[in-house]
């Protein structure tokens, strides 16, 4: 995962956690973001996952209850089909430099392996991130007393 996917998905989690609509500025302050982050927040837009509060109280919020973004598609938003190699994809088909055939290659049958189990993994909805990162918190805090 890119460090442009880790941004979007700590601003929807800060999106989440916030009780009122945040500005881009704010949002770049909280959590030391680097400045320029407007293609994130469009393609957070984009993908209906976030909006836009004109006016004096405006600002970013979520579109979406935490429970109802699966952070599977927000990687998807963000970086695109994550296909490690031409003949991966659907669509039209491509085949890679060399290739005898697609059918029985081997390292296309285990990166499609390897790609199945990551999108598993990945099929959490915020909401349950957000639960996973008050539980560790919990620990780290009860570890250190």
């Amino acid at each position: 995962m890119l460090l442009k996917t880790i941004h979007a998905i700590r601003i929807l989690i800060l999106l989440a956690k916030s009780d009122r609509p945040m500005t881009r500025t704010e949002v770049e302050r909280l959590k030391d973001f680097p400045k320029g982050m407007n293609n994130i927040f469009a393609s957070l837009a984009r993908a209906e996952l976030i909006s836009n509060k004109k006016g004096v109280s405006g600002g970013f919020y979520l579109k979406k209850d935490p429970k109802d973004i699966m952070i599977a598609n927000v990687i998807f938003f963000i970086e695109g089909p994550n296909n490690m190699m031409p003949c991966m994809g659907s669509g039209i088909e491509k085949t890679c430099d060399g290739c005898l055939d697609k059918a029985f290659c081997g390292i296309r049958l285990l990166l499609i392996q390897q790609q199945k189990e990551a999108l598993e993994i990945f099929s959490i909805s915020l909401e349950t991130l957000m639960e996973n990162e008050e539980k560790l918190k919990d620990l780290l805090t009860m570890a250190a007393n």
